[in-house]
């Protein structure tokens, strides 16, 4: 048996949202393998209930996007849109009718790629894969709100049955390599990198984008998801004490609003980004940051944007994440607190280090994705033979 060329992701994270590790692996198998996926999101449903049907991007032939959205009965389309994996029994059965009509229509053996262990729990009796994939890339017990009992059954039945079980780093690694059966494969493939594509910013050709061309530094930038995994006490804190410095937050706001974070003529929320356009930003930014708080939802972390971050040489601080400490210790400066934050950021503009930053280049350089991807594709071989 060979590894089939058909898959379908089940991911917790909308497609056309921050570019992550789910985005940069498909993007890899596509390339390498010619891979045809079908990528399937979370549903969105639209209050009140009614008829379900997909909503696919038009634009995404490969990947196809398809979203399960349940539209108002009487046919509107400006209900308040609801993006949450606690469905009622009804929604459950319109969720789980919607996948089997649309997998009767296909035929042939496929990979079942799975991000979402919640997705999963629901529809799992409906796939019949030939390989069974879990990609463990976040602690999903760990996010307010979560529905921690339904995560954890559901991540437990995936640990024991998945023909294969990845982990995005290897602190998540620790905490669930004892639920995998002995005989069965569980491997660590950390965060990688498109080192090509952002080193772009390194000596940056395009045409600046218009919302930083000509901001003032020194920019302390990030980029990513802002959700509740963002320190905005430090944030806060630094904007008051260096009114001379700008903070530059880009990326969707995920669980949380714009309220929700704090506000100064300094701190610029410019929004999602293409992946496209990323390097441009990247490029204006003195220091990058990974700026998390310590939290369930941080610890077992293992960031792309580090890796990011050091392909275009720029000067990293972090919060203390575990893997970060362990791949990047000595290219990175950590802070926890207000006072850290500041004082770690502040050493970055006034004392470079050209050696931490040529550390960070090196160790972008051996983490790429089309490697990992083509690791990760050998690993399914194994399994099939």
């Amino acid at each position: 048996m060979i590894v089939p060329t058909n898959m379908y992701v089940l991911t917790h994270l909308p497609w056309d949202g921050a570019f992550q590790r789910p985005q940069q692996l498909i993007a890899q198998f596509i390339a390498q393998f010619g891979t045809e996926v079908t990528v399937i999101e979370e549903p969105w449903w639209m209050r009140p209930g009614g008829r379900v049907q997909w909503a696919q991007d038009p634009l995404c032939l490969n990947p196809k996007v398809m979203r399960p959205v349940l539209y108002p009965q009487d046919g509107s389309i400006d209900a308040e849109v609801v993006h949450t994996p606690e469905l009622t029994e009804q929604n459950v059965q319109c969720y789980r009718e919607l996948l089997r009509k649309f997998l009767a229509t296909k035929g042939g053996s496929y990979i079942l790629w799975v991000y979402s262990p919640v997705a999963y729990w629901y529809l799992r009796d409906i796939f019949n894969p030939s390989v069974l994939v879990y990609d463990k890339m976040d602690d999903h017990e760990g996010f307010n709100d979560a529905p921690k009992k339904l995560i954890r059954k559901a991540e437990g039945d995936l640990l024991k049955n998945a023909d294969v079980v990845f982990t995005g780093g290897h602190t998540m690694h620790n905490t669930v390599v004892s639920r995998r059966p002995k005989n069965k494969p569980i491997i660590c493939y950390p965060s990688g990198v498109n080192v090509e594509h952002f080193a772009r910013a390194i000596n940056y050709k395009g045409e600046l984008p218009a919302d930083i061309a000509n901001m003032p530094g020194p920019i302390i930038g990030y980029f990513g998801v802002l959700d509740e995994r963002i320190d905005r006490k430090s944030l806060a804190y630094m904007a008051t004490m260096r009114p001379d410095w700008q903070f530059v937050m880009i990326g969707p706001f995920a669980k949380v609003t714009k309220e929700d974070f704090p506000e100064a003529p300094n701190i610029h929320y410019l929004g999602q980004k293409s992946m496209e356009i990323l390097p441009g930003y990247l490029s204006r930014f003195t220091v990058a940051t990974v700026l998390f708080v310590m939290s369930k939802a941080t610890i077992n972390l293992s960031p792309t944007k580090t890796l990011e971050y050091f392909a275009a040489r720029k000067p990293v601080v972090s919060a203390p994440i575990s893997d970060v400490k362990i791949d990047c210790g000595e290219a990175v400066r950590f802070a926890s607190t207000p006072e850290e934050w500041l004082l770690q950021v502040e050493a970055c503009i006034n004392h470079p280090s050209l050696t931490m930053v040529d550390s960070g280049e090196d160790i972008a350089i051996a983490r790429q994705w089309f490697h990992t991807a083509f690791n990760m594709m050998k690993n399914l071989e194994a399994v099939v033979k």
